[in-house]
Order: C-alpha cells, then structure tokens, then sequence
C-alpha cells in the first residue's frame, strides 16, 4: 500500500485494496501539486490515483469495471501527464489533463507496432521515446511537440528481431540513447546523442550486443554522464567514454 515517512516515523497513507492482497503502487509523479501513481483495486483493476496530502482518490477511470491495464512511465509534459497503459489492445500512450484521459492518438497510430517506452524524456521542449516497429526498422527513436511526433533515428539494423532495451539520457544539452549497430551475431553497442536539431552523432562503441545489454540507466554525477552497458559501468565528459570496469560484484542496476 501507499506509505509515507515524515519526522522519522512511517505510516500507511491507505488501505486500497483491504486484506492480504495490496494494491501495489507504482509509477509515481507529481502534477498539478499532487502526487500521480498507478494501483490496483478489486474494484477497479489497475488505474490512475492521485494524492492530495490529505485523502488518496481515483483520478481516471479509463477502463470500467475490474479490468483495468498497466500503467507505467508517468511523466509531465505540455501540461498533462503522460503514460502508456496495456491492455489486450497493447501498449498505448494517454494523457490526463487534471479532469479526464485521453489516448494520444498522434503518437499511437504512428507504424502499427507496440509503443515501447523506458522510459519517456523531455528534452528540448518535446517528449522522447522509442518505438517498437515493423522488421525493417524494429526500435526506432522519436519526438513529440504535443500535436505530431517525429522519427529521429532508427535504432537497429533492418531485419535485426532481437529483443532489445533502449533508454535515455540528458546531459550538457545533449539526448544520449543507444545504437545497435553491424549484422546480427555481430553487432556492436554504441553510444549516441542528439542535440534536438540535426542529425544524431554518435560518442562510442561500447561493445558486443545482445539483448538487454545497451547502454541505460543514465546519471549526471560530478559533472559526467554515467551509465550501464552489457557487463561494464561508463562514463563520458560528452567527448570520452571511460570503461569503468564490472568492480566488485558487477555492474550497478538502476543507479537513479
């Protein structure tokens, strides 16, 4: 259930879903002064909550009833807050504007393959994200202004149906992403950026690609660009990436 901690001493803010089986809040974020997050209910399925600092209420019911659909990514952008939700449907992106939510249609009919989000940026005043789509061009990056979105580059060769997982970074006004680049068996992480305009560049090769192993969990600390990447911690300066080694125990997850 949703907890919280104040003057040392932690206390369940409330109890969604009574009995043994919690309501598992997740995905939080703050908008419009109140803190967003997804949970579930035997009433609702998994829907959009909200927090006032007082009382924990529904703020959209998008799907009637017990079905409801994952949630993940909450993110604020143009004055909404933005997610994509799965149902049997697939993965699609909505937003909520504080009253109602809508799915993003400029942003779901784009290809016709699943939205693969991890999660979203803003960058530049757009939002980022990467797509899943057809064979010839499986992940893909693109860019949202709030009425259209844009692809900005292809991330895998044609053809390349390994599973991949694509994530994003902001670092000295630049957008870091990576690229699975060379022939299947072959091919090579890299790591790219994009300055908003123009075309993206790339930093480095990284090294041998497979699935899960492409650069992410990005994180400025003293004045540099951290990383995970296969086996190996990174870090650059936006010039020079340095290989930190596994170290002691492997490579740390989720640094952020």
């Amino acid at each position: 259930e949703l907890w919280r901690a104040q003057a040392g001493a932690a206390a369940m803010v409330s109890d969604l879903s009574p009995g043994s089986a919690g309501s598992t809040p997740h995905s939080f974020a703050v908008f419009q002064d109140k803190l967003y997050f997804a949970a579930t209910t035997p009433a609702t399925g998994e829907e959009l909550f909200r927090f006032d600092g007082t009382a924990i209420s529904l703020a959209a019911d998008i799907t009637a009833g017990s079905d409801g659909g994952e949630i993940t990514a909450l993110t604020t952008y143009g004055g909404a807050l933005y997610f994509t939700r799965t149902t049997d449907a697939g993965q699609k992106v909505w937003k909520y504007d504080g009253a109602s939510a809508q799915m993003v249609s400029a942003i779901s009919s784009v290809e016709d393959g699943d939205l693969y989000a991890s999660p979203f940026v803003v960058f530049k005043g757009k939002l980022y994200y990467v797509k899943r789509g057809g064979l010839a061009a499986h992940f893909q990056l693109w860019a949202f202004d709030g009425s259209s979105a844009v692809k900005i580059k292809t991330l895998t060769e044609p053809n390349d149906i390994v599973e991949y997982s694509f994530d994003l970074g902001v670092y000295q006004g630049f957008l870091y992403f990576g690229v699975v680049a060379g022939p299947s068996l072959t091919n090579k992480d890299e790591l790219w950026k994009y300055a908003g305009t123009g075309i993206p560049t790339k930093v480095a090769t990284l090294g041998g690609a497979s699935s899960f192993t492409q650069p992410g969990d990005f994180v400025v600390f003293g004045n540099q660009l951290y990383f995970g990447s296969g086996n190996d911690f990174f870090r650059t300066d936006g010039t020079t990436v340095t290989d930190l080694g596994a170290g002691p125990g492997g490579p740390p997850h989720s640094a952020g």
